[in-house]
């Protein structure tokens, strides 16, 4: 020949009802001797552990199913930056190539019944076309896999650095919105899919009643300080998650109770805190004292469901209020300074200081009852000095 060609074709019998051969060979086309046939089950089966791009196969190299030669395949195009056209893509053989009409990498895979496996049958890898940052093999199931693993130490990974990611470990630069889609992809085969735990609530809640019989919970060692807080769900559902935590015996963070709703209303907050009540018993019997960030609607359904509790306000929701209003560093801490006042004269000769530096700041301080601020004027039966809802915070 004038030319030499490298073009690779199988010796291998194909199943196949027209068999793929790319190029006439007299070496290839060698007829098969008996020392062939003793060693045709000897063929190179493909090695899963390898590194993204460095996965390698040839000329009768075994696959034990059609998707992971796809994978392969995939990984070695979009390494390179190349584009990838399936020419045959079934459930028997794949056959595939790059963008250029005249086929310089072309590789056919399929079922060999003698050895039991698929088998790649024809491979070209002359490439002509061009390198690029992009290929049409990163679709958004590849990219959700290569995320998965990453997830695994990073499980609120975003897709601003998803994008980034994958720019820095696979030089991919790829649409934000497929790299969005394959991050719930993702995030949904590890954290299990989010409409499907909603309804396992009710199995979750029947299995705790099982494992515990007779449990008294929170009320058998509680501090009656209860925390209560809101916050949006940013899930498949939204809605607003209401929640209940506290403290017990030991100081520890004990989450009491928790709901969901459509939003965060005077009623949805009744609905919540007449279930509360129901659960936990009586407030004056209990004792039960009430903190919270003034979220909407909380104070006036409070009031109408248990008329007696007595309401703490968040000691920092009020002084983040308060430097927004008055930006004097000097007062800046006095509404700390206040609130730990453990007695009632020395509350009052902090509000007095107040009143002779900023009478708009004491004006704003006097319009709540020290009773939901104050140290001093807090119940003895609490035996719980908090003054912030952070608590709350911590669970949402």
């Amino acid at each position: 020949m004038d030319q030499d060609v490298r073009f690779y074709v199988s010796l291998i019998q194909d199943d196949d009802n027209n068999p793929v051969y790319d190029s006439e060979s007299e070496t290839l086309h060698t007829p098969i001797s008996s020392d062939d046939e003793s060693s045709k089950h000897k063929f190179l089966e493909f090695n899963d552990d390898y590194e993204h791009g460095e996965g390698r196969f040839e000329l009768g190299t075994r696959f034990a199913t059609i998707d992971r030669f796809k994978e392969v395949v995939k990984d070695s195009f979009i390494a390179e930056g190349r584009e990838l056209r399936w020419i045959k893509n079934d459930k028997e053989r794949v056959r595939m190539g790059c963008m250029d009409d005249e086929w310089p990498c072309l590789v056919h895979l399929s079922y060999n019944n003698s050895l039991q496996c698929y088998q790649v049958k024809t491979y070209k890898n002359d490439h002509t076309c061009a390198r690029d940052m992009g290929s049409n093999a990163a679709d958004q199931h590849w990219i959700s896999l290569k995320v998965e693993k990453r997830m695994n130490t990073q499980p609120h990974m975003r897709t601003s650095e998803a994008i980034d990611f994958l720019r820095e470990e696979f030089s991919l630069t790829a649409h934000p919105k497929m790299v969005y889609r394959a991050v719930r992809e993702a995030r949904e085969r590890i954290m299990g899919n989010e409409r499907e735990q909603y309804s396992n609530v009710r199995d979750y809640l029947f299995e705790i009643l099982r494992s515990n019989p007779g449990s008294r919970g929170f009320k058998s060692g509680y501090r009656p300080l209860i925390h209560l807080d809101g916050c949006f769900l940013k899930t498949y559902y939204g809605g607003q998650l209401l929640t209940v935590v506290a403290q017990d015996a030991n100081n520890q963070f004990y989450v009491v109770a928790y709901g969901v709703t459509r939003s965060e209303t005077k009623e949805s907050w009744k609905w919540f805190l007449t279930l509360l009540e129901e659960d936990l018993g009586d407030v004056q019997t209990h004792g039960w004292n009430f903190m919270s960030d003034q979220q909407k609607g909380l104070l006036p359904a409070l009031k109408a469901v248990m008329p007696n509790a007595h309401h703490q306000n968040c000691v920092m929701y009020i002084w983040k209020n308060f430097i927004n209003r008055f930006k004097d560093l000097y007062i800046r801490k006095v509404v700390w300074d206040c609130a730990k006042c453990t007695t009632i004269p020395k509350f009052k000769e902090q509000m007095e200081k107040l009143k002779r530096i900023n009478q708009g700041a004491w004006e704003y301080l006097s319009k709540f009852e020290p009773a939901t601020l104050v140290k001093a004027y807090f119940s003895h039966g609490l035996k719980v000095d908090n003054l912030t809802n952070n608590m709350c915070e911590v669970f949402n």
